[in-house]
């Protein structure tokens, strides 16, 4: 038990100390009003959320509804949950009666969670992937950074 619990902690730890910088800066908008096309410091909606953080961190402005964003092809798509990566941003159809897959969006933060500014909660939360709601509403994911992105390489935006 001692054993399981050591390993726990290390886990705990190195996910912590090993955050990616956009989950780093999602983070400390938790629980921040969502307020619709606000997009930050003080309150978001879920696009602003996304772009907020991206352009804060990388210096890349992104589009900015989640329409635009999920759709736009400048940045690798993620077909699957399984295959999203921490910082990858991720988009859902939270809209069934319309042709949009790209309705809402978010920050993925590892461990099948997201970080988003929810209109149903008022509020920036962390909700699961594995099952429920947003796994079957998930469409795909986008890569805004490979890893090993170099800081030296920022643009202010990546379409130029």
């Amino acid at each position: 038990m001692k054993k399981f619990i050591c390993l726990l902690l290390i886990f705990i730890l190195q996910s912590i100390c090993f955050a990616s910088p956009l989950v780093e800066e999602a983070n400390l908008h938790f629980d921040k009003p969502y307020i619709y096309a606000m997009a930050g410091p003080n309150s978001f909606d879920c696009s602003g959320f996304t772009y907020y953080c991206v352009d804060k961190i990388y210096n890349i402005q992104l589009l900015r509804t989640a329409y635009d964003q999920g759709y736009d092809d400048t940045y690798p798509k993620i077909e699957t949950i399984e295959e999203l990566q921490e910082g990858d941003l991720v988009y859902f159809n939270t809209n069934r009666s319309d042709k949009d897959l790209s309705d809402h969006a978010g920050i993925y933060i590892g461990n099948n969670q997201f970080i988003h500014a929810s209109s149903a909660k008022g509020k920036v939360i962390i909700s699961n992937l594995s099952e429920g709601y947003y796994n079957e509403r998930f469409s795909w994911g986008r890569r805004i950074v490979e890893e090993g992105y170099n800081e030296s390489h920022q643009t202010t935006d990546q379409r130029k």
